[in-house]
């Protein structure tokens, strides 16, 4: 008999003509169905909430995109307290093109829906791979890369915090306690996502408690410690 080589099959190694099956199929779908089922607010009015503010009454956002508003866009926070230049841009370039029609306005929203959701799962889809054995690997290079974006994200949360400050839209640890903070934070955790499976008590604004039972908080950090598998295990 000769010999024969025998070749050392990895069980856990991926498998990538599946894989990218399967994101052929999902990722058209998933932002197909996203428009279909947001589709009815492209006949929706605008909101009297806070749209007379951002848009139909804003004069910069009714100039459309100008240098001048370009310039208010990343300067300036407004009666609104949030620093928002992407947010404004859209809306100045949504006047340009658009003018004032309510529908195309809702369909760029309707839009960056849709694509928002594919991003969020392409971040999932590549956070499941990443929990996968083979590839716990420390890679300083790919580390190294995400330092940029890292000072930027804390260069925006600075200048969002002092415009919220100038605008008095942040309270102090007098009027909202430090524990208070923390407990609402853990219990508006577990609400969102529990009402994204029972939507109710949903509203447009949430007031801020005044108090919060011990039990609620501690509910929410047990629940978000519960065990879970791990892909690929």
């Amino acid at each position: 008999m000769g010999n024969r080589k025998k070749t050392r099959v990895d069980a856990q190694a991926p498998a990538p003509r599946k894989s990218s099956r399967f994101r052929r199929i999902v990722y058209p779908a998933l932002f197909l169905t996203t428009l279909l089922v947001y589709a009815p607010v492209l006949g929706f009015d605008f909101v009297n909430f806070d749209d007379s503010v951002y848009v139909f009454e804003n004069p910069h956002v009714l100039r459309g995109l100008t240098a001048d508003g370009v310039s208010w866009a990343f300067t300036s926070a407004d009666a609104t307290a949030y620093w928002i230049p992407l947010t404004r841009l859209s809306h100045m370039l949504d006047v340009k093109l658009f003018g004032l029609n309510r529908g195309l306005h809702h369909f760029t929203n309707l839009l960056i829906h849709a694509l928002a959701a594919l991003l969020l799962f392409a971040f999932l889809d590549l956070a499941t791979l990443a929990l996968r054995p083979l590839r716990r690997v420390w890679n300083k290079g790919l580390v190294l890369e995400k330092l940029p974006f890292f000072a930027l994200s804390g260069i925006a949360a600075v200048i969002t915090f002092h415009a919220q400050q100038s605008g008095g839209a942040v309270r102090t640890t007098e009027t909202f306690p430090v524990g208070l903070r923390i407990g609402n934070a853990l219990v508006s955790y577990a609400t969102y996502f529990s009402q994204m499976f029972w939507p109710k008590g949903l509203a447009v604004f949430y007031r801020y408690p005044s108090s919060i039972p011990v039990w609620k908080p501690l509910l929410a950090v047990a629940l978000s410690v519960l065990p879970r598998p791990v892909p690929g295990e």
